[in-house]
């Protein structure tokens, strides 16, 4: 899938992104405890197709970075999100049976998830369609707990924008 943002250009003024090319508005901030902010570097991928190869439920997923490196997942389950748009945490589920929305972090060797019992806060979905014209738009504010007995928690607070 070809990305691309819409720049400001000098006197020009607002260059249209090309036919098929996504907008993303990336204002998600994810904090340690210690304050410091998590740097999610690389391509940001947005899709829609089933949860997994092996799990056909129609979902809308976001990829920040890279696996192997630090990056942050989002899939949404469509039909649920849109019936009910508010997915409170920690909101767990059967893997072949996924619900509402999972959000998940790599922080260096830290695996951060919105299904531990530790984690709390919500997601918002404001818009989710899929399509042509692909769009979704949701707010976090919560923290994930972490996936390791040892691991410390992320703060996440922002909004997530994308659309063709």
């Amino acid at each position: 899938m070809r990305f691309a943002l819409a720049f400001a250009v000098g006197l020009l003024g607002l260059l249209a992104p090309p036919a098929g090319a996504i907008t993303v508005d990336n204002g998600l901030v994810f904090l340690r405890p210690d304050g410091t902010e998590v740097a999610y570097p690389g391509a940001v991928r947005v899709w829609c197709g089933p949860w997994a190869s092996d799990v056909p439920v129609r979902s809308v997923h976001v990829q920040v970075g890279a696996r192997g490196r630090p990056y942050w997942h989002l899939s949404a389950v469509l039909a649920d999100v849109r019936r009910d748009p508010v997915v409170r945490l920690p909101h767990a589920f059967i893997f072949d049976r996924p619900s509402e929305a999972l959000l998940f972090a790599v922080d260096g060797t830290n695996e951060l998830s919105s299904a531990e019992e530790e984690a709390s806060g919500r997601i918002t979905f404001r818009r989710v369609r899929c399509g042509p014209r692909l769009r979704i738009r949701f707010r976090v504010d919560a923290t994930l707990g972490s996936e390791f007995a040892d691991g410390a928690p992320l703060r996440v607070r922002g909004t997530f924008a994308a659309s063709k």
